[in-house]
């Protein structure tokens, strides 16, 4: 999960986050403080994907929002808040317009992204991406949007169908400066991988357990308009939907990718 690392690293080196869209609850703010970055990260399970061959039209449904026609996805993730990368390379890459089809400027390559739930149909993203600039300078830069939805459905579905393992190992790490210094630990990364890809190993060189039972997605259950539905934690609080539990696939002589809930106070 070196990407996530990165990510975490950047955000230390910025002022504040800005705000690319604001098609939902977001409203008129414009930047985050990166102290709200790190309160999440706190709470983030990592995960690292490994290449998946897609065609061209599978390729536009993953690019970023169209913010005039956004409809938001209902995307069942098993954690509340969690993050995405590619093994060895970038998710996806947006051409600069007006470039040749066999150029390689582009215009926006996405590294990595940390998805914070905000309600069955609201996610926020904050981004981390590679950006070319017309003088063909590259930039490194963390913002916020909420408009991956395609690109996080993809992924979350990915979870479920394809091979799982887990990394172990404790990844300690410094987030925020001065009095709000803080130090936590990252117990586990999850890997997912096509069936076809042999990885034994992540890309720091730790064995990857790809042998253990995995839970049966959980997901949001649409109820009724106006009707009030249970939370992710139980209580009888959302509008509109109610969360449904998962259970547990596999023998009981493997072990288990707990998907326990991180709740953000």
């Amino acid at each position: 999960m070196k990407f996530f690392l990165e990510m975490i690293e950047q955000v230390k080196r910025q002022s504040e986050i800005n705000i690319l869209d604001s098609f939902g609850k977001l409203g008129e703010q414009k930047t985050f403080k990166p102290e709200v970055f790190f309160h999440f990260v706190e709470h983030c399970q990592p995960f690292v994907f490994y290449h998946k061959e897609y065609s061209t039209e599978k390729l536009d449904l993953l690019m970023l929002g169209d913010k005039n026609n956004y409809v938001p996805i209902l995307i069942a993730s098993p954690f509340k808040i969690w993050s995405a990368e590619m093994a060895g390379n970038n998710f996806i890459s947006i051409k600069k317009p007006g470039t040749a089809p066999v150029s390689d400027v582009v215009g926006l390559s996405i590294i990595c992204f940390m998805a914070v739930e905000q309600s069955p149909k609201q996610l926020l993203y904050f981004m981390y991406s590679e950006i070319t600039l017309d003088t063909l300078e590259k930039i490194k830069q963390v913002t916020a949007t909420n408009s991956l939805d395609g690109i996080a459905k993809e992924l979350v579905d990915r979870m479920y169908e394809e091979k799982t393992g887990v990394e172990p190992g404790i990844i300690k790490v410094n987030v925020g400066s001065g009095k709000t210094k803080k130090r936590f630990k990252i117990n586990r990364v999850i890997h997912v991988r096509p069936k076809k890809v042999l990885n034994t190993r992540s890309d720091s060189g730790v064995e990857i357990d790809w042998s253990h039972r995995w839970k049966v997605r959980a997901h949001w259950r649409f109820i009724g308009q106006g009707k009030i539905g249970k939370d992710r934690e139980g209580n009888y609080t959302q509008t509109d939907f109610t969360w449904i539990e998962e259970y547990i696939k596999g023998p009981e002589s493997k072990p288990l990718i707990d998907k326990k809930l991180r709740i953000v106070d």
